[in-house]
């Protein structure tokens, strides 16, 4: 059997690569990138439940669906994002293993645990785009 490297993995490496390059000597790049990017989706989904706090009975009546969307980001969000925190800490305290001695977590394991990071860091951030594409919905209604 070969082995493969995960494809989310690669997809996630490729995009770290091309948009990391403040990472610092001896970072990893999918755990930096992992970290920044969970980071973005959640201050993008706070924003929203900020904005929904703060003026949703004007918002409410000039676009339709406006709470129902919001109240499903509040219900999906947060185990997404746990999961998606889990997954960091995971990746981390593997890496941290396999620096120290390679025997205890192999690259197999490693690449699993990054497929794993990946996918989780995906939904988060396709959690934090809706987001962004509710509170565009008020912004955008010249309000």
């Amino acid at each position: 059997m070969r082995n493969r490297t995960p494809t989310v993995l690669v997809a996630l490496l490729v995009v770290a690569l091309a948009a990391c390059a403040t990472v610092q000597p001896g970072q990893d790049v999918i755990l930096v990138n992992a970290e920044r990017d969970l980071k973005i989706a959640v201050g993008t989904i706070d924003n929203l439940f900020k904005v929904d706090y703060e003026n949703w009975k004007v918002i409410d009546p000039l676009i339709p669906g406006w709470k129902a969307a919001v109240n499903a980001l509040r219900v999906a969000a947060p185990p997404v994002i746990d999961a998606a925190d889990g997954s960091i800490k995971a990746y981390r305290a593997a890496l941290a293993l396999y620096r120290v001695d390679p025997t205890q977590v192999t690259q197999e394991q490693l690449n699993a645990l990054g497929n794993d990071l990946g996918t989780k860091i995906v939904a988060a951030v396709n959690l934090g785009k809706q987001a962004a594409a509710i509170i565009g919905q008020w912004k955008g209604s010249g309000t």
